[in-house]
């Protein structure tokens, strides 16, 4: 079993298991992360992205920019604390 410890090839071994050659041949571990790698490199931008976003969505209209009014209905006025843009600053 541990014969690719000590450096004698025995039969069973070479049948059961691969060889420092044959693991060299396929690529490096490095070469099997990248994909994962990049992976986790895109979702990190995306969430500093989204955390650094200076604007949100305005509580009190919801982000429409307009309120029902109270007065006339089918009618909307402008949302006093976003002024009709729909977002606001933290």
């Amino acid at each position: 079993m541990l014969s690719w410890l000590t450096g004698k090839c025995t039969e069973a071994a070479q049948v059961g298991t691969l060889g420092v050659q044959q693991l060299s041949r396929k690529g490096s571990p490095v070469a099997s992360l990248m994909p994962v790698l990049f992976i986790l490199a895109v979702v990190f931008v995306f969430y500093v992205a989204a955390t650094n976003n200076p604007l949100r969505k305005c509580p009190r209209c919801g982000g429409k920019g307009t309120l029902p009014s109270s007065v006339l209905e089918g009618r909307y006025r402008i949302c006093p604390r976003c002024n009709r843009k729909g977002e606001i600053g933290n």
